[in-house]
């Protein structure tokens, strides 16, 4: 027991790298080829497009992976040393948090009002704030993933004292 006990800090570590990881490429999916795809795309399709998406994002295992960052991080923080790079690591995702919720969360709900057949005339701004805003949480997360990542190798160095 005490073993598995001493493992969990080093554990939760790895855990929270892998799944800032798994959110940065699931934001930089989007960024770069989707939406630049839907971009390529008349209104019609990109609201269907959009709302098909937003509905499948919708389930358990998407939420476990958007909201593992932010616990694991917050986790690290109290059992890690130095704290620093998983401070940075939650501020960074809790900063993409942010910007999902301000940003891409009100265009996902407008989008889904929308008649895919006859999208609004400022349909195209619209798109083109959530790209913008997703950039922002690809950059974000991958900030996050690289302060955990330089979190790790102080794990490797407490755990041979």
């Amino acid at each position: 027991m005490t073993a598995a006990f001493e493992a969990l800090p080093r554990l939760i570590r790895i855990l929270a790298v892998l799944n800032l990881g798994l959110m940065a490429g699931f934001f930089f999916a989007f960024a770069n080829p989707t939406m630049p795809g839907l971009a390529r795309t008349d209104g019609p399709v990109f609201a269907a497009a959009m709302q098909s998406i937003n509905l499948a994002v919708r389930n358990l295992p998407f939420f476990i992976a958007f909201a593992g960052p932010a616990a694991l991080a917050a986790l690290a923080v109290l059992v890690a040393r130095p704290r620093w790079p998983w401070l940075m690591a939650l501020l960074c995702y809790g900063g993409a948090i942010l910007v999902t919720a301000r940003l891409n969360i009100p265009i996902n709900e407008a989008i889904a009002l929308w008649d895919p057949a006859a999208p609004p005339a400022d349909w195209a701004e619209r798109r083109d704030a959530w790209m913008q805003a997703n950039w922002l949480r690809f950059a974000l997360t991958a900030a996050g993933f690289l302060a955990a990542v330089l979190g790790l190798p102080a794990g490797r160095l407490e755990a041979r004292r």
